[in-house]
């Protein structure tokens, strides 16, 4: 069926001017849940926001799982949409919020058809998270039983024809040390430097691309309070990616290793701890899910580009929780930035993906 294309724009002009960061996304799910009852598709919600509803098809497969968030990065407050030439913008000083607000209007266009006489055969099951871009916090608290099928399309992987083939596992770590104040001043011998500690450790640690798969970084450090004490304490905290986790637990070791190398000559006390913040995840190449994408995308005229991203996205968490999810581009481009765009001819072929995808 023949995408309106018109439709399509105003509904996602009306959900870009909806506020909605990460946190605050009741709005746009009022907005969504109004819309669906148009549709005669009921929703429901979980204790943290997520947004559930389903369309019988059909036949008895398990049904698709189509995803998409619903929160945005700031500064997007008061965003004013401009269409021009077929393109979506801001005026400027906001981001557009086309992440991931196309991956929404590209999912509700396609219930829209539906209504309109598109006959799925395949049984569609849609999941709207709040909170993606402050750690998916919303994806870690999906309820899988919620959800028959899991086969799941993410519309959140970029620009058209995007296809994440895989993600790194992420470590987060927090190092405390812990050492003796003293004045500067007055008595330094009797002090135990803990800044002293963090600073000669961070230097050691690894930091950067550690290899083609790997990364590192420190992003925090806090200690002391006055420039004439020696700090009885310091924290600093980073984190750990890779595509093999057999890799980020050698990092992480190695991590470990410097911290005890600076504490220990100095006599200060180290703790550190290590959690798991997502899994990473790896399609081959000749996985049935990538070879779908990319023979569905060809017939839609959208040229699929397998990509392996250093970042992760609510597959990251709903790979952890039995899902197999595919993070495929929705279209934008320039995300969290104030010169964020998405093309409407390429919202239209998303949609038609789609329609292949529950047909096929």
């Amino acid at each position: 069926m023949k995408i309106n294309s018109q439709r399509l724009s105003k509904l996602f002009t009306d959900l870009v001017k909806i506020d909605s960061p990460s946190g605050e996304e009741t709005r746009v799910i009022k907005y969504i849940k109004k819309y669906l009852r148009t549709l005669n598709v009921p929703a429901k919600q979980d204790s943290r926001g997520n947004l559930y509803a389903r369309i019988p098809g059909k036949t008895g497969e398990a049904p698709l799982v189509l995803c998409a968030h619903l929160d945005t990065v700031e500064p997007g407050r008061g965003i004013v949409p401009v269409f021009k030439k077929g393109v979506f913008t801001s005026r400027g000083a906001t981001i557009l919020g086309a992440d991931d607000k196309s991956g929404v209007a590209e999912i509700l266009e396609l219930l829209t058809t539906i209504k309109d006489g598109f006959v799925n055969e395949r049984s569609i099951e849609i999941l709207f998270t709040v909170d993606e871009e402050r750690g998916a916090t919303g994806a870690r608290a999906v309820r899988p039983e919620w959800l028959k099928g899991r086969e799941m399309l993410i519309l959140d992987a970029g620009e058209s024809g995007k296809i994440t083939t895989a993600a790194p596992f992420i470590f987060e770590y927090e190092v405390e040390l812990t050492g003796r104040a003293a004045h500067s001043g007055a008595e330094p011998e009797k002090g135990r430097n803990a800044l002293l500690v963090a600073a000669r450790a961070i230097a050691d640690i690894p930091v950067g691309r550690i290899d083609d798969r790997s990364t590192a970084n420190v992003g925090f450090l806090a200690s002391g309070q006055a420039i004439n004490a020696v700090p009885a304490s310091a924290t600093f905290k980073g984190e750990i990616r890779s595509h093999e986790r057999s890799r980020a637990d050698k990092i992480f070791a190695q991590t470990k290793a410097a911290v005890e190398s600076a504490a220990k000559p100095l006599g200060v006390r180290a703790s550190i701890h290590r959690e798991l913040w997502c899994e990473g995840y790896c399609y081959s190449h000749t996985d049935p899910h990538i070879k779908k994408a990319v023979k569905l995308m060809k017939l839609v005229g959208i040229r699929p580009r397998l990509k392996v991203s250093g970042g992760a996205s609510d597959a990251n968490t709903l790979v952890g929780k039995d899902f197999r999810p595919l993070d495929i581009g929705a279209g934008y481009k320039n995300p969290h930035m104030t010169t964020e765009t998405v093309k409407l001819k390429d919202m239209v072929r998303v949609v038609e993906l789609l329609q292949r995808y529950v047909n096929d």
